[in-house]
């Protein structure tokens, strides 16, 4: 219960700080850098997070998010995974470390150079979050 209450107070908090805005409205500079880095990006909607716009949009029928700073730099993207591209090592750990858990979401996040694994895991009594290095190692999440 706790877990769910946290996941609506901060859902809440993001879509009060979030704000969405039209496409006129976003820089030539930043357009262009979503649109130079994932050239098949369809369905983008922009919002205003803090100093940041980001824009949600899907490739080949899966999830992005992509915020970017007004000069056009890419602080953070995010992509929606299917569990076979987790790497190896990620599913292992899952495997002994979480066996009585299965995998629901799988995000791969870039973070100004960083790469953490983002996995929501269901389990019997309650969910999970778990943030993952590319090796395997279970670290702090990023949000």
């Amino acid at each position: 219960m706790k877990t769910l209450f946290l996941i609506i107070f901060v859902s809440s908090i993001s879509y009060a700080t979030a704000q969405d805005i039209a496409k006129s409205e976003v820089p030539s500079q930043v357009s262009s850098a979503l649109t130079s880095k994932f050239a098949k990006a369809k369905d983008i909607e922009w919002e205003m997070e803090g100093d940041l716009f980001k824009a949600d949009f899907e490739v080949n029928s899966r999830d992005h998010e992509l915020w970017i700073d007004r000069s056009g730099s890419i602080r953070r993207h995010r992509e929606e995974l299917s569990r076979r591209d987790l790497p190896q090592v990620i599913t292992e750990k899952v495997k002994t470390e979480f066996q009585e858990y299965r995998i629901d979401d799988a995000h791969k996040v870039e973070d100004n150079g960083k790469i953490l694994y983002h996995i929501d895991l269901d389990g019997p009594d309650e969910d999970r979050e778990v943030w993952f290095a590319e090796d395997g190692t279970i670290e702090q999440g990023l949000e």
